[in-house]
């Protein structure tokens, strides 16, 4: 498989492959909605198999649908056949496959970054140099020992943390009548038994 091939699998919404049926964040997404005209980059934490990864795809999803698709870039850099491509070559391939000027404003999410050693330049630079809107995430703190400063006074930290009692209400679609307000301790051990099942399978 070459660098197009597997960027058009990442990214199916460039040939309106794409549907959302994901579950609504709307706290996180308010806020990548907020910061979505300044330069920062947004770098997206929080423990692995939070829901990050998801996020992202809801925004790219907002994206879309007041963009041309082709505007928006995703790439999970844990990809074997982007391995040896640096962060440069992909987005040159990118813009290469939509004949995207460096004048063309893109948004750029970078998933799991942590897997690339010099990521902290590579970024950098694009912001630098180039007419971009960057997300990036990861799973590892390692993302903020940028131990040469590239990033100091370029990014903004979003952290998401697990689902809270009221979305993992929403997620269920349960409704909680008046009369049945009894039932919400149930459903909150419920809850809690899910929430702690994920935080040991993460460790």
């Amino acid at each position: 498989m070459n660098i197009s091939e597997e960027l058009f699998k990442l990214n199916p919404w460039w040939e309106g492959h794409f549907h959302s049926e994901l579950l609504p964040r709307p706290l996180y997404s308010q806020k990548l909605i907020s910061n979505l005209k300044t330069k920062d980059i947004i770098l997206i934490t929080g423990l692995r198999r939070v829901g990050k990864t998801s996020l992202i795809k809801l925004f790219i999803n907002y994206l879309i649908q007041k963009n041309d698709p082709k505007y928006v870039l995703y790439v999970s850099l844990d990809s074997l056949p982007l391995e040896k491509y640096s962060i440069s070559d992909i987005l040159r391939e990118y813009r290469k496959i939509h004949e995207l000027s460096l004048a063309s404003r893109v948004y750029l999410f970078f998933d799991e970054v942590a897997y690339r050693q010099n990521v902290h330049q590579e970024l950098k630079n694009l912001y630098d140099h180039e007419n971009v809107k960057i997300y990036a995430s990861s799973s590892s703190t390692s993302i903020f020992r940028d131990t040469r400063a590239f990033l100091t006074g370029r990014t903004r930290v979003l952290e998401i943390l697990p689902l809270d009692f009221n979305e993992f209400i929403t997620f269920k679609k349960i409704t909680i009548n008046s009369s049945e307000k009894y039932l919400v301790e149930s459903y909150f051990e419920q809850y809690m038994r899910t929430r702690d099942s994920r935080i040991c399978s993460d460790k």
